[in-house]
């Protein structure tokens, strides 16, 4: 439920795809010829192969590897086939980007999985936002271990061409990940419209006083549209969120005790120090690190909205 797009920029594209390039200068040079008469079928692929020169500076081949998700979407749709006929980049992936922080994509040993997600400064997984996901460096330096994990959202199995596609590996928790396997859903963190396609909600009775309100009537419900129904069932989000039931509660107990006209007298930075901490309210930047920051806001605004009524 957290769009990843804003978090990407040039420079971490341009970094992936050298690494990858270097990788297969080193072992699949050969190679490059028939991999450009498999991709060169896809439309949207512009350059010619430019016999003897190296990787990166295959025009075909970045225009490829950093094609953007609605391009990635319509290939699994309409050219499957292609997709299916090379393992190329699946073995590059299982061999060399996301075999452990030892074993690394470039022949500099500098890159692998582990750097690509540290670059990410996401610190959440974007499909739940259930679960912290994290790359974990010692003191010393010397052990790196991970709670994040790479989805390819169109499953490597099933379109192994794609598995190198900057855009198809999506940072995810160790849940996620092991539900959806290769499991279709409907809707990928790299698409604008994600955040505003479910709505977070407590089916509760308008004038209820929530002084007295259990728990158990705060069980979120997840209001979702289009695509984001099979993300909604797939990943069983409803159940997974119904540990936030006494959040929500707190949250809305709050709103119900608390104005910002009762801290009037204070100053406005105070004020809203003290309304974000009453009302459980994050900071406009703490999507990519905190907890349920989606809920929050939407818990809110649905008091909001009941207030009016």
């Amino acid at each position: 439920m957290i769009q990843l797009r804003n978090i990407r920029d040039n420079n971490a594209e341009n970094t992936f795809f050298a690494a990858l390039c270097s990788r297969l200068d080193y072992n699949f040079k050969n190679r490059l010829g028939d991999l450009y008469s498999t991709i060169s079928k896809l439309p949207d692929i512009s350059g010619d192969y430019q016999n003897g020169s190296p990787a990166i500076e295959q025009k075909w081949l970045k225009n490829f590897i950093l094609s953007d998700f609605n391009t990635l979407r319509e290939w699994t749709r309409n050219y499957n086939r292609i997709l299916k006929s090379s393992n190329i980049f699946k073995d590059i992936y299982s061999d060399y980007f996301s075999n452990g922080p030892n074993v690394y994509l470039n022949t500099e040993k500098t890159y692998n999985a582990y750097n690509f997600l540290k670059n990410l400064n996401i610190c959440v997984c974007p499909y739940c936002e259930d679960e912290y996901i994290d790359v974990i460096i010692n003191n010393d330096g010397a052990n790196i271990v991970r709670t994040a994990e790479l989805d390819h959202f169109f499953p490597k199995s099933a379109s192994p061409l794609l598995a190198m596609s900057y855009y198809n590996l999506i940072p995810s928790g160790k849940n996620c990940n092991h539900i959806k396997r290769s499991n279709d859903i409907g809707m990928c963190p790299y698409e604008e419209e994600i955040e505003i396609k479910t709505y977070l909600y407590p089916e509760i009775p308008v004038g209820i006083n929530f002084e007295s309100i259990s728990p158990d009537q705060c069980v979120v419900k997840f209001h979702a549209k289009g695509e984001m129904k099979k993300n909604v069932s797939v990943l069983h989000l409803e159940e997974r969120y119904e540990h936030t039931k006494n959040k929500v509660r707190d949250i809305l107990k709050n709103k119900q005790q608390f104005s910002p006209e009762l801290l009037h007298d204070l100053p406005q930075e105070m004020q809203d120090k003290i309304l974000r901490s009453l009302f459980d309210t994050p900071d406009e930047n703490a999507k990519y690190h905190e907890l349920h920051v989606k809920l929050r806001k939407d818990v809110a605004h649905y008091y909001d909205n009941l207030k009016k009524e």
